[in-house]
């Protein structure tokens, strides 16, 4: 996997809510699950709604829908039996299929 460096807002953010390990945990179930995947970029999301913030992980892959959608269920289970909640809020996921 080409992992681009982690920005500094990442990093910072990472820091200030204690999620660096399950970052990094992250980015290691998104290979072991999602198939062919080429890049993994990351910025702070924030929702302007409600100020709620997170880092967001774009997967970028070359692997067609079913088998996305079959790695993302297997990330999804690996990712709720490995980290706390409060994490699991701070770090998403989204993909772009090329």
């Amino acid at each position: 996997m080409l992992m681009s460096a982690l920005p500094a807002d990442v990093l910072r953010f990472a820091m200030r809510h204690g999620i660096s390990q399950y970052l990094t945990r992250a980015a290691e179930l998104v290979t072991e699950s999602i198939p062919d995947v080429q890049q993994v970029d990351s910025w702070v999301e924030c929702d302007p709604e409600n100020g709620d913030e997170w880092v967001q992980l774009e997967v970028t892959t070359t692997a067609g829908s079913d088998a996305v959608y079959e790695g993302h269920t297997a990330y999804t289970r690996k990712w709720a039996a490995a980290v706390p909640v409060p994490a699991m809020k701070r770090i998403c996921i989204s993909f772009n299929m090329i």
